[in-house]
């Protein structure tokens, strides 16, 4: 059994006032990378481009090369709305009013701008199937334009929540707010017919059949069937999808499937005009749970994929957002973006004046050259399956590991995605044995002889019954993995691995639900024997740890909500005595970083402010406002020339250090 460490030494604050000024990091911001949310996504009907758009502009992918770094094409606004025809890509930017751009598809060439005598925010825009018509909706006119004049062909007064055109093109269905539909002619902007449907809110998705005979029309967990007898419009099948509250409906390429989209993406089977029937439930084809989705935004499908942006519903407009492109056939997740940055890391080895900078977004890994001369983008590495959580160069800089929760049969388990970062080339994905319903990544870390890779994560069962951590090294060059070592508490949050490879380091909580207690342990990483163990005094979940460079120092902190302060512990590894404890009034600190010499150590906190502190003294030296955000992730480049900084609000700086 490992040393007890009391928490007998009296805390001393060591700044002098909390209302002190202190002086200003001198830190230079070079470039902010940060991605605003993104507003629509859309596929050209052929399958060769994928346009998302945000506040910066135009990111054109090519599907079948994920890996390419995009190529953005800025506009004079931010982009509200996008549609694309065979040829042409129609985009609703936000200026003083609203004006509306015609995009060379291929390359992307500004063609002509329309302006659109749009009063009111627009909320549709929609091109038929034969790219000659473009449907521009508000609140309450609908214009029908021509895309060969850019005349405003008819001008529909109709109030308006979903439109859908036939297959021919010629017919326009409306559905508004109180449950109505309404069929237009799409050449003359003649009605054709309306009716009441059983809803009595508005309807959140409509889709024409192939054929164009049908019409459905869903809204919540209902789906209704109406079908063309002989020119009159009559109401056919209903169905209730039960678990499936959809806000987008799409048939797949040959109308066997009908895609909806809600907190999962899903494909009923649709046969001889209607859906699927089992045993009374719907016959569903695939279920593809979409995590962290509970507000969809936009579902695009071509032959090959299918397109789904959707944010979090409880989120502010601001909040990052996501993108998730499946392919069609086999439903694998083939690209997950994230407008939002969840780690950064620098790789260890530079090369000249160069150093290479990789940022997560989702299921994507950034690779970005960062120069004095400039910085840009080099290669994207992407992940199926998972959104990815931390990243880890190895010591030769050669892989870069990115650890991620990835989710199976509505399970998930810890996963590590490789790379060769020389090539960009995936190698195999390791992952562990563990399943439940829910979890979460806590530290990924390499040892810096790279015989060692530490995964750390916790499992729960989406209550406050059963929880279980996974805390394990990874044999670097084969994947082996360790046993873990006895005695861990269950629920893992924190955890960091030295330097050296020595020490292994880990703060547990004993709950989920309840006033908790916060326990520190050390192990001797080859051996697992425990070194040490401490209860923090304060109850706290939050416990970030760091190494200094030389691994003799361990260093904790952590926040107590009802003291309104943050602890420091500081241990010394050569004596594992009983730690030094300095207090922080009014201050929580969210991340720690070591410069490489180890006089400093970098401090990120709740309000996005960084500080320099002394880690021999505690004493905090200078301060800086970095973003509006809680700071989230801190990464030095191993030169100490440049610095990272991310916040909870999904923005990333880089910064030059003196």
């Amino acid at each position: 059994m490992g040393a007890c460490l009391t928490a007998c030494a009296r805390p001393v604050p060591i700044l002098p006032t909390p209302n002190a000024t202190p002086s200003v990091i001198a830190l230079t911001l070079i470039a902010d990378l940060s991605q605003s949310p993104f507003t629509d996504v859309a596929l050209s009907p052929d399958g060769t481009s994928l346009v998302v758009s945000n506040a910066h502009g135009l990111w054109l992918y090519d599907p079948k090369h994920f890996e390419t770094p995009p190529r953005l094409i800025t506009t004079p606004a931010p982009v509200v709305q996008l549609a694309f025809a065979a040829h042409l890509l129609a985009v609703l930017s936000e200026t003083v009013g609203l004006s509306l751009a015609q995009w060379d598809a291929n390359t992307l060439m500004l063609k002509q701008r329309w302006p659109v005598s749009i009063t009111t925010e627009a909320s549709h825009l929609l091109f038929n199937p034969t790219g000659k018509t473009l449907a521009l909706a508000d609140a309450t006119q609908i214009f029908l334009l021509d895309t060969d004049t850019g005349t405003t062909r008819a001008t529909l007064k109709t109030m308006s929540e979903r439109l859908a055109f036939n297959a021919a093109g010629d017919l326009l269905a409306v559905a508004d707010q109180q449950g109505q539909v309404s069929l237009w002619d799409a050449q003359t902007g003649q009605l054709q017919a309306r009716w009441s449907t059983d809803f009595s809110r508005s309807i959140n998705a409509l889709t024409f059949n192939l054929t164009g005979q049908m019409l459905i029309v869903n809204a919540g967990n209902i789906v209704q069937v109406w079908e063309n007898h002989a020119g009159e419009w009559q109401h056919g099948a209903h169905y209730q999808v039960y678990d499936y509250a959809l806000t987008a409906l799409h048939f797949d390429a040959d109308g066997t499937h009908l895609l909806g989209v809600g907190q999962s993406l899903v494909s009923f089977e649709w046969r001889a005009g209607g859906l699927v029937t089992s045993a009374s439930d719907l016959a569903v084809a695939r279920v593809i749970p979409l995590p962290g989705f509970n507000q969809p935004l936009a579902l695009n499908t071509t032959t090959q994929h299918w397109a789904v942006l959707g944010a979090n519903y409880y989120a502010p407009p601001t909040a990052p957002n996501a993108l998730l492109v499946f392919d069609a056939i086999t439903g694998q997740n083939v690209f997950h973006l994230s407008s939002g940055v969840f780690d950064v890391a620098f790789n260890p080895i530079a090369s000249g004046a160069t150093e290479q900078l990789a940022i997560e977004r989702g299921g994507v890994v950034e690779l970005w050259s960062v120069a004095p001369k400039g910085i840009q983008p080099t290669r994207f590495l992407t992940a199926s399956h998972a959104a990815l959580a931390q990243l880890a160069f190895s010591p030769d800089g050669q892989t870069l590991v990115a650890a991620a929760m990835q989710a199976e049969n509505f399970q998930v388990r810890g996963a590590l995605h490789r790379w060769a970062v020389g090539t960009g080339q995936a190698l195999p994905i390791w992952v562990s044995t563990e399943y439940d319903h829910g979890g979460a990544v806590a530290d990924l870390d390499f040892a810096s002889n790279g015989e060692w890779l530490l995964f750390g994560f916790s499992l729960n069962d989406a209550s406050c019954l059963r929880y279980h951590s996974s805390l394990t090294l990874w044999e670097a060059r084969t994947g082996e993995r360790l046993p873990p070592p006895a005695g861990a508490p269950p629920l893992l949050v924190e955890a960091a691995l030295s330097p050296d490879g020595r020490y292994l380091a880990a703060s547990y909580i004993d709950s989920l639900c309840v006033l908790y207690n916060t326990t520190l342990k050390i192990w001797d990483a080859a051996t697992h024997t425990e070194l040490a163990s401490f209860q923090y005094p304060l109850r706290t979940g939050l416990a970030n740890l760091t190494f200094s460079p030389d691994s003799t120092l361990l260093f904790a902190s952590v926040y107590s909500e009802t003291a309104q302060l943050t602890q420091l512990y500081r241990w010394d590894l050569t004596a594992l005595t009983t730690p030094v404890i300095n207090e922080y009034p009014h201050y929580q600190f969210q991340a720690l970083q070591f410069v490489p010499s180890g006089e400093a150590i970098i401090i990120g906190d709740e309000t996005g402010n960084l500080a320099w502190l002394n880690p021999h003294t505690g004493q905090m030296q200078s301060t800086l406002t970095a973003h509006s955000a809680r700071i989230t992730q801190l990464a030095l480049s191993p030169t100490g020339r440049w610095l990272a900084t991310t916040a909870a609000d999904g923005t990333l700086k880089l910064w030059q250090l003196p």
